[in-house]
């Protein structure tokens, strides 16, 4: 298991999107009640299993950068779906 304790970055940002177009890209999926928690545990697409501990105030955003490893040119991004909140007809 591996622990997250902050967020490196975001795959929006143009210093990571050069460093991930030739990287390996793991995802961490998670709905938007999930990305609103400080702690918790999840296994990514590729099945590593993360531990993710961040600074209450913290929330992760879609693309954010949670891993990277330079020497393997591996990341673990969030994914984040947002759903339906409230429809009004």
């Amino acid at each position: 298991m591996t622990l997250v304790e902050t967020v490196l970055g975001n795959r929006g940002d143009p210093q990571w999107a050069a460093r991930l177009a030739a990287a390996a890209v793991d995802e961490l999926a998670l709905d938007h009640w999930e990305a609103q928690k400080n702690r918790f545990r999840k296994k990514t697409a590729g099945g590593q299993e993360l531990a993710v501990s961040l600074d209450r105030g913290t929330f992760m955003r879609d693309g954010d950068v949670l891993l990277w490893d330079a020497a393997a040119q591996h990341a673990v991004i969030a994914r984040i779906s947002l759903r339906d909140v409230m429809v009004i007809h």
